[in-house]
């Protein structure tokens, strides 16, 4: 579950329809809650009635001034024009939203408003949902977020995932560690697509990691990679998790997978083959050299 913040300049117009509406799309899978930088007195009439028509009764709301203690309880921050008036605590996820002040404008418009909010929420759920640990039969794959990945490139303690992680599934990955960071970086919606660890339940350590190489392009595509640490290979973890993920994406409307592995591979050559996948090519990777490429449609 995450808790989402949406933050406008008086909590009378956008905020107060974008948490409502968070609450409404994610059924409880997330929290919302809003505030204002200068709160108004009340949540605007035409608001109140625009969002009547979707049976939400914002009537009894009340503006809420922005506080430390709002942004530190939040997992994403939204803001909505109330410019630096947001405190900045690291750690968080920020997003911002362009979106005209409802106060005073016709109805008609106000639902355009409303709609706008409405779509921007149903793609956040959508991201928040992606993010939330993926669970099989006996593994967890745990998103690695931006903050813990930040942590590992800083050499920093790592926060606590619920996971030990005593073989250091990415100690000798320091440049892919970085080239995540700068993708979070420059589009903050590819962190759910990105890595995770393979964690074992029963024993609550990691295992390896797994992940696309980015969100889905224009063409729905995305590339997977797996790598599992020595003590826990010939097991399954690989072809469980690659299993689960691709399960995922094929839910969110993915249909074209592409994977890779080194001639020499062969206990990765194998997995991929098990997936259903069909080499379509070759390709030259800067680290490891010639690789085959292959293919899957769903």
């Amino acid at each position: 579950m995450s808790r989402v913040l949406f933050v406008c300049i008086h909590n009378a117009g956008r905020s107060q329809m974008s948490a409502a509406l968070l609450e409404l799309v994610a059924g409880g899978r997330h929290e919302a809650g809003s505030a204002g930088s200068d709160p108004g007195e009340h949540v605007h009439p035409e608001v109140v009635a625009v969002m009547r028509e979707l049976g939400v009764d914002l009537s009894d709301r009340v503006p809420h001034l922005l506080d430390r203690a709002d942004t530190e309880w939040a997992d994403v921050v939204v803001t909505m024009g109330c410019g630096d008036a947001c405190p900045y605590i690291p750690g968080k996820r920020y997003v911002d939203w362009d979106l005209p002040d409802p106060k005073g404008l016709p109805l008609d418009e106000v639902r355009a408003i409303r709609d706008d909010i409405r779509s921007r929420v149903e793609r956040l759920v959508t991201d928040l949902d992606l993010a939330a640990p993926v669970r099989t039969e006996r593994l967890d794959l745990v998103l690695l977020d931006r903050v813990w990945l930040q942590a590992h490139a800083d050499g920093q303690p790592l926060p606590d995932l619920g996971f030990a992680d005593p073989d250091g599934i990415l100690s000798d990955s320091a440049g892919l560690v970085r080239w995540r960071l700068e993708q979070i970086a420059a589009d903050p919606s590819e962190e759910p697509w990105l890595l995770r660890a393979i964690v074992d339940r029963d024993e609550a350590e990691a295992v390896g990691y797994v992940n696309f190489h980015a969100r889905p392009d224009e063409r729905g595509m995305v590339e997977i990679g797996y790598t599992i640490e020595e003590p826990w290979r010939g097991h399954g973890y690989a072809t469980a998790a690659a299993t689960e993920l691709l399960r995922r994406a094929e839910e969110r409307g993915v249909r074209h997978y592409v994977a890779s592995a080194t001639p020499d591979n062969e206990p990765s050559l194998a997995i991929i083959r098990k997936l259903g996948f069909r080499q379509t090519g070759e390709a030259i990777d800067e680290e490891d050299g010639l690789e085959l490429v292959f293919e899957l449609e769903r």
